[in-house]
C-alpha cells in the first residue's frame, strides 16, 4: 500500500475549535486553551478514521503578495484575530512538537499553499495525500491520489472529499474549483467573481462549457442579463480564480519519505499534555504507542475519600499554596476496614505534607473506622494531629515560634449519634485555651480559632445534628465541617463561617458537579475569604437538553456535543459522567420514543470523544404543540388556556404579584423581569403543557 500523509491546516482548524468549543478552559498558568483542546480533539478523531503514516500541519504566515496586489480587498473583511485564540498557537504548536508532528509555515504565504505543495510532492512520490481543513478552496486539489478531510458540524464530525464527492456536491470537477470559484466568488476570502453568479449557475455553465476560457469563447450563446453579467465582469472573473488558485510549487525543506506517526517519545508527550492538563487527551495519544497513562484509582467506585488523583491534587494544592495548615474533617476513608492500598495513600499524603512542613488536623466522620484505624498499619506522621471522637480535643498552630490559630473538634466515635448527646458540646475557644493553657502559656494570644466537627449541622436530622446558632456563639472564627457531600456556607458565601467543602470526589450520580476543597484565609477584623480549588478527575452531571430547535437527529447529536464540551468547560475535570434527558416540543419525538434511536444516539455520544461518558439518555421531548387544538377539545389543558391568556391580557397584575413576591424577601424586582413578562409568560405556559403532555402518555 503507498505511504499515507495528512497535512492539517492548522489555522483553519484552530479557528473551527475556538468557535465551537466554550471559553471556558485555562492551563494552569492562566491562559485559554480551548481551540487547543478542540484542536486535538479533532486531530485525534481524525487519527482514528484514517490511520495516517505521516502528519503534518501548516499554519499561515501572511498572505501572498501577489494576491494582495491582485486584489486589495482580499480578506480584508476579517476582523482582527481574538487575542484569546492567539496566546493559543504557541501551545498547540508545542504539543505538535511533543507529538513529533513538523509545523510548515512559509513567511509570506498562507497554509493552503503549503498543503497544495505538499499533494504536489506526495503525488510525484507516489503517496496519498490527505488534507484536513475547513475552507472548500481546498476542494481543487481533489485527485485519486488526494483527498480533502473537512469538518461539517461541531468538533469531530467530518466528511471526506474526493474527486466523486466534489462532483456531487457542487457540480463541478476538481480541476474546474477555481473557475467555479472565478464565477461565483467566495465571500470568506472577498473574492467577488461575477455578481449575480451563484453556485447553481456557475456550475451549469462549466457543465457546458468546461471551463472559464471555454464560456468566453461561446459568450454569444449566452442571453439577456447572464450575458450582460458574464461579459461586463470578465476581468473580475479571471483575477478571482487567479486569487483563489492555491500555489503547488513552494520551496521549502520537507524530507517526506522520512516523516512517521507515531514516532514521538511518550515521556515529552506525557509532559506537555500534563502542563495544560489535558489527561484525557493524553491517554489517547499514549494508545498509539502502545503505551497506557499510569493508571489511576476506579473514579466510580471511590472507597477512600482521600485517595489517588483527588488526594494528590488535594496535597499538591497545599504545598504550592504554602497553607500555614490543612484540617480534613472526617470520611477520610468510606469503609470500616480500608485496604492496606488506601491506606498507603493516605499516609503518603500526610508524610508529604509533612516533609513539606504544613500540619495536618484531622477528625473521623461515620463513614471511617474510628478510633483505630490508624495505627493498624502506620503511624501518624508527627505534623498530622488527630483530635478525639470522645470528647472535645484541642491543638495550637504556631508560626515562627508565636501563636497563630486555636484548633477544636471532636471526631465522629460511632454509626449512629445519641440524640440526647450534642457533638459540638465543649468545642469553644475559652475551652481551647483552657485545655492548652498548660503546655502553651501564650495559646490564649492566637488571633484565630478554628473547629472542626463531622456532622449533619441542621441539614440531616440523624447524623450528629447541631443548630448553627451553637456554633456561631463558640467562638470561633471558621468552622470546618464534614458529612454533608455539596459545597455550603453558613450563613452565607460572603460571610462564611460554618462551611462544608463537600468531597473531593463524587462517588456516584447523587453527588454531581464539580468537587473540591477550599482554601481559606482569615484576617483580622475583616470577613473570612474562601476560594474553591477543584480535585476531582471524575464529575457527575445531569444535564437537560432543550432540542426544539433542531430539525434532525444530527442537529440534535450536534446540540448534545455541544453542551457536553460547554459544561466540561465549567467543570474543571478530566472525564464527566452525565444523565441526560433530552426535552422540549419537537416533531421528532416519535423517534426519539424509539429505544435503538436513543441507544444510537448515546453510542455516538460515548465513541465521540472519550473525556464523556453518557450512562443513561432519556426522552422527555413532547410532539410539537397544537393550542388551537387544545382549546376546541374542551379538557383541562383548555382550561388552562383560557385562564394564561386572561392573565397574559392583565400584565400589570402579573408585574405587581411579582414585586409583591420579591419584597417580601428583601429584594427589588429586576427591571428585565418586568420588560420580559410576556416571554416568561409563554415558557411558563410551554412548561405546563409540556408536563400534561407528558402525563397523557403515561
Amino acid at each position: 500500500m503507498p505511504k499515507k500523509i495528512a497535512v492539517i491546516d492548522g489555522n483553519s482548524l484552530m479557528h473551527r475549535a475556538y468557535h465551537a468549543v466554550p471559553q471556558t478552559m485555562n492551563a494552569p498558568d492562566g491562559r485559554p486553551t480551548n481551540a487547543v483542546f478542540g484542536f486535538v480533539a479533532m486531530l485525534l478523531k481524525f487519527i482514528d478514521i484514517a490511520n495516517p503514516d505521516a502528519l503534518i500541519c501548516a499554519f499561515d504566515a501572511g498572505r501572498p503578495a501577489f494576491r494582495m496586489e491582485a486584489l486589495e480587498q482580499y480578506k480584508a473583511q476579517r476582523p482582527p484575530m481574538d487575542d484569546d485564540l492567539k496566546v493559543q498557537f504557541p501551545i498547540v504548536e508545542e504539543l505538535l512538537e511533543a507529538m513529533n508532528v513538523p509545523v510548515v509555515r512559509i513567511k509570506g504565504w498562507e497554509g493552503d499553499d503549503v498543503l497544495g505543495t505538499i499533494a504536489a510532492r506526495d503525488e510525484e512520490l507516489g503517496y496519498e495525500t490527505l488534507l484536513v481543513t475547513g475552507d472548500k478552496d481546498a476542494y481543487q486539489l481533489a485527485t485519486d491520489k488526494t483527498r480533502i478531510v473537512t469538518t461539517k458540524k461541531g468538533i469531530t464530525d467530518v466528511a471526506i472529499y474526493g474527486p466523486a464527492e466534489v462532483l456531487e456536491r457542487y457540480g463541478v470537477r476538481p480541476d474546474q474549483f477555481i473557475d467555479f470559484l472565478g464565477l461565483k466568488g467566495d465571500s470568506s476570502d472577498n473574492i467577488p467573481g461575477v455578481p449575480g453568479i451563484g453556485d447553481k449557475t456557475a456550475a451549469k455553465l462549466l457543465q457546458t462549457y468546461g471551463s472559464l476560457e471555454g464560456i468566453y469563447e461561446h459568450v454569444d450563446d449566452l442571453k439577456g442579463k447572464q450575458k450582460e453579467k458574464i461579459v461586463d465582469n470578465k476581468d473580475m472573473a479571471y483575477l478571482s480564480r487567479e486569487v483563489a488558485t492555491i500555489v503547488r510549487d513552494l520551496d521549502f525543506p520537507l524530507d517526506l519519505e522520512a516523516c512517521s506517526f507515531p514516532s514521538f517519545d511518550s515521556d515529552k508527550v506525557t509532559e506537555a499534555f500534563k502542563s495544560v492538563q489535558f489527561n484525557a487527551h493524553l491517554s489517547r495519544v499514549l494508545k498509539l504507542v502502545g503505551k497506557e497513562l499510569e493508571k489511576k484509582a476506579a473514579p466510580l467506585v471511590v472507597e477512600p475519600v482521600i485517595s489517588g488523583p483527588e488526594a494528590q491534587a488535594l496535597v499538591d494544592a497545599a504545598i504550592a499554596r504554602d497553607v500555614d495548615f490543612v484540617v480534613v474533617s472526617g470520611d477520610i476513608f468510606d469503609s470500616a476496614r480500608p485496604s492496606y492500598g488506601d491506606y498507603l495513600h493516605f499516609f503518603g499524603g500526610l508524610e508529604r505534607l509533612d516533609e513539606a512542613g504544613i500540619p495536618v488536623y484531622l477528625v473521623t466522620g461515620n463513614h471511617d473506622p474510628y478510633t483505630s484505624w490508624q495505627h493498624d498499619f502506620f503511624s501518624l506522621p508527627a505534623g498530622a494531629v488527630m483530635l478525639p471522637g470522645d470528647r472535645p480535643g484541642f491543638a495550637l498552630v504556631e508560626r515562627d515560634g508565636d501563636p497563630l490559630c486555636l484548633i477544636g473538634g471532636r471526631g465522629y466515635y460511632n454509626q449512629t449519634w445519641p440524640m440526647d448527646e450534642c457533638i459540638a458540646e465543649g468545642v469553644t475557644r475559652e475551652a481551647a485555651e483552657r485545655a492548652l493553657a498548660a503546655e502553651h502559656p501564650r495559646a490564649a494570644e492566637a488571633p484565630f480559632a478554628v473547629g472542626l466537627l463531622h456532622t449533619g449541622l441542621n441539614l440531616d436530622p440523624v447524623k450528629a445534628p447541631v443548630d448553627p446558632a451553637v456554633l456561631m456563639r463558640a467562638g470561633m472564627d471558621y468552622w470546618a465541617l464534614g458529612h454533608i457531600h455539596m459545597k455550603y456556607a453558613y450563613p452565607s458565601f460572603d460571610d462564611p463561617r460554618l462551611v462544608f467543602s463537600g468531597c473531593i470526589q463524587g462517588r456516584d450520580i447523587k453527588e454531581t458537579g464539580e468537587r473540591g476543597v477550599y482554601q481559606v484565609t482569615l484576617r483580622e477584623g475583616a470577613a473570612n475569604e474562601i476560594e474553591f480549588i477543584p480535585t476531582a478527575s471524575v464529575v457527575w452531571q445531569r444535564m437537560r437538553i432543550d432540542v426544539a430547535d433542531c430539525a434532525n437527529l444530527p442537529a440534535i447529536t450536534d446540540k448534545i456535543m455541544r453542551e457536553l464540551f460547554r459544561e466540561n468547560g465549567k467543570a474543571h475535570c478530566e472525564e464527566m459522567v452525565v444523565r441526560i434527558a433530552l426535552e422540549g416540543a419537537t416533531p421528532l419525538h416519535a423517534m426519539l420514543d424509539r429505544a435503538d434511536v436513543l441507544a444510537g444516539l448515546r453510542k455516538h455520544v460515548n465513541d465521540a470523544y472519550p473525556a464523556f461518558f453518557c450512562d443513561a439518555l432519556e426522552n422527555l421531548t413532547v410532539p410539537p404543540r397544537d393550542k388551537e387544538a387544545l382549546r376546541r377539545e374542551g379538557l383541562f389543558p383548555a382550561v388552562f388556556l383560557q385562564v394564561a391568556d386572561a392573565q397574559r391580557r392583565n400584565p400589570d397584575e402579573a408585574i405587581a404579584f411579582l414585586q409583591d413576591e420579591f419584597i417580601r424577601k428583601n429584594i427589588q424586582l429586576p427591571s428585565a423581569y418586568t420588560r420580559n413578562i410576556d416571554k416568561f409568560a409563554e415558557a411558563a405556559e410551554n412548561l405546563v403543557l409540556d408536563l400534561l403532555a407528558q402525563d397523557d402518555d403515561q
